[in-house]
């Protein structure tokens, strides 16, 4: 009881502690509301332990990916006796690195996943050719994103870091064309790129809630909603006869 000699101090927050209560509410809801969350698992792929014959294809499921008409050279060996040629300068961390197989018959290197990745940089060289120009387009469900179509100029005497930072695609292709002969290589076969510590981040989503968790949420704020409602009106009834008291002392 208030003491009888002071006025009556009537509480006047009620309505903004309802409000306050029904925004976390809502708040917990919209957070089982997200249907999808990420994460990205990062990694420099450099093709070490693969077959570097020159024969072998980079193999579906390296690094979380799929490959079309990449191969594998062991640039540092050099077996298939291709010197003098941009492979000597191709590899950056190990001896292994990534080719355009077959640039002629089938000029597009794809890697592709089924999930989302990202593609952040590469190390590209020139196998052959001075100047080569080599196309990377992004793409997301068959569709290529306008702001990752770029075409990067090679050299056939040094390795170069391209950053491409293609985010949130499944697929990029390669598309390799144009330079002139490196006066003093072996010979010209082609317009040929070899490719190392490739970084990428493979997107891992989480799994949708279940209709059961809807369901679970939404009883959920509805039994929220309804304690709520019966403490605001017993509120708001207790403030009622405060007021009246207060007028009748005055």
């Amino acid at each position: 009881m208030p003491p009888k000699s002071g006025p009556l101090r009537c509480p006047r927050t009620a309505p903004q502690r309802y409000a306050a209560h029904v925004i976390s509410s809502i708040a917990v809801f919209a957070g089982l509301a997200i249907v999808a969350a990420a994460s990205a698992a990062a990694a420099t792929l450099n093709f070490e332990g693969l077959d570097g014959s020159g024969n072998q294809a980079v193999p579906n499921g390296y690094g979380g990916l799929n490959w079309t008409n990449f191969y594998v050279y062991d640039a540092v060996n050099d077996p298939g006796n291709l010197s003098h040629s941009g492979y000597e300068v191709a590899w950056v961390s190990q001896n292994n690195v990534a080719f355009s197989a077959f640039p002629t018959e089938r000029p597009t290197e794809t890697i592709s996943s089924d999930t989302l990745f990202n593609l952040n940089s590469a190390y590209l060289t020139s196998v052959w050719r001075d100047n080569l120009q080599v196309r990377v387009i992004g793409s997301l469900a068959g569709v290529p994103v306008p702001t990752y179509d770029n075409t990067y100029t090679l050299s056939a005497t040094a390795h170069t870091l391209e950053t491409f930072n293609y985010v949130g695609i499944d697929s990029v292709e390669f598309i390799p064309s144009g330079g002139t002969f490196h006066d003093g290589y072996k010979f010209d076969a082609g317009p040929y790129f070899a490719m190392d510590d490739v970084n990428i981040d493979l997107v891992q989503l989480f799994a949708v809630p279940e209709p059961g968790t809807w369901l679970a949420a939404a009883l959920a704020l509805g039994v929220i909603g309804f304690s709520q409602r019966k403490r605001v009106r017993a509120r708001a009834r207790f403030i009622k006869g405060c007021a009246s008291r207060t007028v009748s002392n005055n």
